[in-house]
């Protein structure tokens, strides 16, 4: 098992929001160093900084970046190129008229509480499993691919939505006032879910199934540090 981070690198911007991600990783590595799972020695920030510098093609246009940390320290990094990045920041702002990416909610709850859920690691056997039961398509949305299923929508326990299999989500609760989960439901903290909240643009709060299923349609959006902001329309499962 890795730490990971996935990263934005963008030439003339650099690597988006970094400092939050290095905040998280060393948050992480200390929670599995107390439970005598390795991690005793974390690179500095620095010496992270410099790798990434180092090894990823910084003239050669956006990147998403893999960045991961073995329990003895040891630090990988990973780049695939990007042919587009993503620019919608501002909840206060227009999508830009892009059609949202489907969702489904899962046909059971996730174990809310797994280390492996509020920490980012390479152990994604819980949201793999999710995507399968969904029949998840990463190509969703892509011409041919208009009504394939993009992502599910988890839960835990007591029927609170948390996150998706690869971003965090925020519901318009009412007009201009969006709620994302709370942390004590079982999530990632997400890097652009830090940004959304410190920004005020967000708010903690329980979202439950009936909020997203039966009390009207709401708005919902989906985020991560690579992804940003995007919409998404929760539809129903096929039969």
């Amino acid at each position: 098992m890795q730490l990971l981070e996935t990263i934005l690198y963008e030439p003339g911007e650099g690597f988006y929001l970094l400092n939050y991600h290095l905040d998280r990783l060393t948050a992480s590595a200390t929670f599995f160093n107390k439970r005598n799972e390795g991690f005793e020695q974390i690179p500095t920030a620095n010496f992270i900084e410099e790798q990434l510098n180092q090894q990823v093609p910084l003239k050669d246009g956006p990147q998403r970046v893999r960045l991961l940390l073995g329990s003895g320290g040891d630090i990988e990094i990973q780049h695939t190129p990007l042919s587009s990045v993503p620019t919608w920041i501002s909840l206060a702002e227009t999508s830009g008229g892009n059609t949202p990416l489907k969702i489904v909610l899962d046909c059971q709850p996730i174990e809310s509480h797994s280390r492996y859920v509020t920490n980012k690691t390479t152990r994604r056997d819980i949201y793999n499993a999710a995507r399968e039961r969904a029949e998840c398509d990463f190509h969703a949305g892509e011409q041919g691919k208009e009504d394939s299923i993009f992502d599910v929508l988890l839960y835990n326990e007591q029927r609170q939505i948390t996150e998706t299999s690869i971003a965090n989500i925020a519901v318009e609760m009412r007009p201009g006032y969006w709620v994302t989960p709370t942390l004590e439901c079982g999530l990632l903290a997400g890097i652009f879910r830090r940004y959304l909240l410190q920004s005020a643009q967000v708010h903690e709060g329980i979202v439950s199934i009936d909020d997203v299923t039966s009390n009207g349609p709401k708005r919902i959006v989906c985020f991560n540090s690579v992804r940003k902001l995007y919409d998404v329309e929760l539809v129903n499962r096929a039969t």
